[in-house]
């Protein structure tokens, strides 16, 4: 902890979400298990100053701050901070040494000559007038409804019916005066500064409350809540008397358990204060630093040395005996849990539990079996010269057919049929790495280059792994051989290699044990591994997921590496159901209620957002600018005990579907965020514990860029369509350009054609009727011939007539008033033929038709009136105009003798052009027509024209040309 934590720190108090706050002489600092930062108040606020002199934690997550030359702050829960006192007390209220809340939410003060009561905005002092006589106010006790001082001398005790303090106790010459209260409410009174504490009479309570210890650091001696005395001091370092609760009194000479006071122990020996958090870590802080003392799982047995290889077994009555290859001596271990029993400084170097419960040991010369209190021996082999000699034997096994001893220069040994026969007459191949026992007659043996060998009762059946040199193997109901290279179970006869968040926890596992409870432990390169028996199933019906463990290392005890010098199993059990784990350093003791410890899901906060190089408080409301779209966010999880197993999911609603693993990373990173409002939120565990509730949030809105608006958008959107209909009216001034031209090139070309007209035929035609006229007045006029050429030169008139009109209109392009121009033709048609006269009918309002459509729709009239009244024999001739909104139709009927189906299917008459004709005008206009008839029942000719191509368009006039 002596790196990155301030110095000079005065006070410590832990606020119940979680931070450690240290008060020192150049501001206020918060830990959150993992990084110190300088508190920085909200915006709009700032502290009275920076010299730090008290703090004190409330129930209710708020903080408390005194300041060195006076004044008291609060930080509340919420991250508010207000001030307690004005400028008037702030003179009265220097040096603050302790706070203590009352009953009644009161505030007691006790400064450095005085003892103050602050309620209800008020400050009352309580000197020689209300019974505190004391020289200097040292320490403040307030148990049980009852309110302790005491100064350099003396004990006071407050009468809260007269409100005065009476003098209780008196502490003697060179006294400290400090008050404390252990776990079970008593409160102790230290004397000769600190060298001895004693109960304090007729002052105990009810157990002091959980997390008290948490609330403010203590400047002399502190009970932990297990009843451990812890002491500080100027130049004394730290001390500490186990189990000190249970004493009578306590002289700290006499009863002192340990101590540290060398400067290489500690960042300075000049401790200033104690405190224990929630977790119960014990926290120091000196001039120069703070010192951390966790609390360990793992507890190391003192006794054997420390020196690997170890092996240890169990005897019937519970005791785990333990050997080491490199030290002499046999330990035993007691079934009660107590210290650690040399029984015999004779050189025993392996140990293990024969398959009927009898304990077996090897010495140097002879293998001994240990059975209700019989001792039997048998001698290992001769030397080379036929004379006992001394022997190492590593590793014992009994298969249950025979006992194994693996001896040095000798290799494996069996002891069966009363003599020692080398492993390999038995076809066993030499070089094991590791060995372990399977069922009556099994052994399983693992070798350097991965292969896994079963050995059962002279049968072999080899297995190939990628694990590299095989160092830990269990074979059991299942078989667990541990590698270099990983962890894998042996099933059907493949490996199923495990997968880990961290795969160096699965590497180098030389032990493996399975409890009662079915949970696997395994001691690895990196400490312990834990794994639940649920975990451990679920991994192994999915492969590809990852193995949920927990892992115990150096921040639960764990000292060294585990033992590989010998292959030996590294784990053990030991007394009372617990686990024996040897290391490079020693044995270290997991007890059995330590299994199922599970870690409670730490609080989590968010702390700020960064963008821009710009640090963003989190606060409700938070806006960041325009064009944001980069950004970090920092977060953390209050774990002052065990940070570095703190692991992390977090997730930015807006963005992320869902939780993102982020390990034990602190910080979210996100780039190329759009505008608008987001959500993030986090939530963490310890290894496999539970996940915060809920977790924590950051709530914070990205504003749109001038691009990113709304009302830019709409804009753009509008400066497209203006520039939309300026290019339509642009293409349409082209298209309507072209159009003209074409018109102007078309309208010359029917003037020539009207030209060509009148000089060639209308003009023949004139003479042939000149002619013919002239021939007609020679001829008497009441004879046929006569009235027969007068009815020609009628006829061919009207055709001249007729031409004339079509040469007028070709040259100009007059609307064409299509129900005058029916009856004219039907009358012609009357006239020449002498059939029934045309009836012509309009229906709707009559509309403009399209330029060159009404010549095309008169000539299909024509054609259908002419044949009707030169072929048909009707006494009825009809035409009917409909002017529709969608279409315009033309219908011709009579009620004559119709026309032939043949002709009707054949399209026309052969050598006859007329209905052909008319369909390719109807094609031509774009509409469709429809010849019906039936023999002996009339015809109707039917034109149909879309609204489109039948009626002259109007130009809309854009809406601001209306205006």
């Amino acid at each position: 902890m002596r790196e990155g934590a301030p110095g000079s720190i005065w006070a410590m108090a832990q606020t119940t979400d979680g931070w450690l706050w240290l008060g020192t002489n150049f501001g206020l600092y918060r830990f959150d298990g993992s990084h110190f930062e300088r508190y920085a108040p909200p915006a709009g606020a700032r502290l009275l100053g920076d010299s730090i002199r008290t703090l004190h934690a409330l129930e209710n997550g708020d903080l408390l701050i005194a300041y060195e030359y006076g004044g008291i702050s609060v930080r509340r829960r919420d991250g508010t901070l207000a001030h307690l006192t004005g400028d008037k007390l702030r003179s009265d209220l220097r040096g603050i040494n302790q706070i203590a809340k009352d009953q009644d939410g009161s505030l007691w003060l006790a400064t450095a000559t005085q003892l103050h009561r602050y309620a209800n905005g008020k400050l009352q002092r309580y000197g020689p007038e209300q019974g505190f006589t004391g020289l200097r106010s040292s320490t403040i006790a307030v148990a049980g409804g009852q309110v302790w001082v005491s100064d350099l001398f003396n004990v006071f005790l407050l009468d809260r019916s007269a409100n005065r303090f009476q003098k209780m106790e008196k502490a003697g010459p060179n006294g400290r005066g400090g008050l404390l209260r252990s776990p079970d409410g008593q409160l102790w009174f230290e004397t000769y500064y600190g060298k001895s504490v004693v109960r304090l009479p007729n002052a105990i309570s009810g157990p002091r409350p959980r997390f008290s210890s948490a609330e403010e650091s203590h400047g002399a001696g502190m009970f932990d809540r297990h009843g451990n005395l812890w002491q500080v001091g100027p130049l004394q370092g730290l001390s500490m008397v186990a189990r000190a609760q249970a004493l009578d009194s306590i002289e700290l000479e006499r009863d002192l358990t340990g101590k540290l006071n060398q400067p290489w122990q500690l960042s300075s020996i000049s401790t200033t204060g104690l405190l224990e958090d929630r977790s119960g870590n014990i926290w120091v802080s000196t001039f120069a630093g703070l010192e951390r003392l966790r609390p360990s799982r793992l507890q190391a047995i003192h006794g054997p040395p420390s020196q690997e290889p170890y092996s240890a077994a169990n005897d019937a009555p519970g005791n785990t005996w333990v050997a080491s290859l490199n030290a002499p001596g046999l330990w035993r271990l007691p079934a009660d849990g107590g210290q650690a029993v040399l029984e015999s400084e004779d050189s025993y170097a392996a140990v293990t539990t024969a398959r009927d419960g009898a304990l077996l040991l090897a010495s140097k010369r002879f293998l001994e079996r240990r059975e209700n209190g019989k001792v039997q021996r048998i001698d290992f082999p001769a030397g080379p010269d036929g004379k006992p000699r001394d022997w190492i034997a590593t590793r014992i096994i009994d298969d249950g057919h025979r006992v194994w001893v693996q001896l040095n220069t000798l290799g494996w040994l069996a002891w069966m049929d009363g003599r020692w026969t080398p492993a390999t007459e038995l076809g066993i191949e030499p070089g094991a790495a590791a060995v372990a026992l399977g069922r009556s007659g099994q052994l399983w043996i693992g070798y350097g280059d991965g292969r896994l060998v079963l050995y059962d009762n002279g049968r072999k059946q080899s297995y190939a792994s990628e694990l590299g040199t095989i160092v830990g193997l269990l074979a059991g109901d299942e078989v667990i051989v541990g590698g270099e290279r990983g962890l894998a179970v042996l099933q059907n006869g493949q490996f199923l290699s495990l997968k880990a968040r961290d795969p160096e926890v699965l590497r180098y596992v030389t032990g493996i044990a399975v409890t009662s409870n079915g949970d696997r432990w395994f001691n690895g390169g990196r400490g312990v591994v834990h794994v639940r028996n649920a975990d451990w199933r679920a991994a192994l019906a999915n492969p590809a997921s990852l193995l949920r463990y927990e892992l115990i290392d150096a921040a639960d005890g764990y000292v060294g590496q585990t033992a590989t010098l010998s292959r030996l199993p590294s784990i053990a059990a030991g007394p009372q159901g617990s686990l024996l784990f040897m290391t490079s350093a020693g044995l270290l003791r997991l007890a059995a209620e330590e299994f199922q410890a599970v870690h409670p899901a730490p609080f989590v906060e968010v702390l700020r957002l960064r963008h821009h190089a710009q640090d963003e408080a989190n606060r409700p409301g938070l806006t960041l600018p325009p064009g944001t779209d980069n950004f970090s966010i920092a977060y953390t999880a209050l774990e002052l005990g065990r940070a570095q197993h703190v692991r992390f999911q977090y997730q930015l609603l807006g963005v992320d579907t869902d939780w993102q693993d982020a390990g034990e990373r602190r910080i979210a990173y996100y780039t190329n965020v759009g505008h608008g409002s987001y959500r993030f939120r986090v939530r963490a565990a310890v290894d496999n514990g539970p996940w915060s509730d809920g977790g924590a949030e950051l709530a914070f809105t990205v504003m749109p860029t001038l691009t990113q608006t709304l009302w830019f958008r709409g804009a753009c959107g509008l400066a497209l369509l203006i520039l939309l209909s300026l290019l339509y009216r642009y293409r349409l001034r082209v298209v309507t350009r072209r159009l003209e031209e074409r018109l102007l090139v078309r309208t010359k070309e029917r003037e020539r054609i009207a030209r060509a007209l009148h000089d060639t035929i209308i003009q023949g035609m004139q003479a042939i009727i000149l002619r013919v006229h002239a021939i007609g007045l020679s001829l008497p006029p009441d004879s046929r011939a006569r009235r027969d050429i007068d009815h020609t030169l009628e006829q061919a008139e009207s055709t001249l007539i007729e031409g004339r009109d079509e040469v007028r209109d070709l040259r100009d392009d007059k609307p064409v008033e299509l129900a005058a121009a029916l009856e004219d033709i039907g009358r012609l048609a009357g006239r020449t033929y002498g059939h029934a006269a045309l009836q012509v009918s309009t229906e709707g309002k009559s509309r403009p038709l399209a330029e060159g459509v009404a010549y095309e729709i008169l000539a299909i009239a024509r054609e259908a009136i002419y044949n009707a009244s030169k072929h048909a024999e009707a006494d009825r001739l009809t035409a009917q105009l409909v002017f529709g909104a969608r279409r315009f139709t033309l219908v011709v009927r009579d009620n004559g003798r119709g026309i032939s189906p043949q002709i009707l299917q054949a399209g026309a008459k052969e050598g006859h052009w007329g209905m052909a004709g008319m369909r390719e005008r109807a094609q031509r206009s774009g509409g469709t027509l429809a010849i019906e008839s039936i023999p002996g029942g009339g015809t109707s000719v039917t034109l149909r024209l879309p609204a489109r191509d039948a009626y002259k368009r109007r130009p809309r006039p854009w809406p601001w040309q209306t205006l």
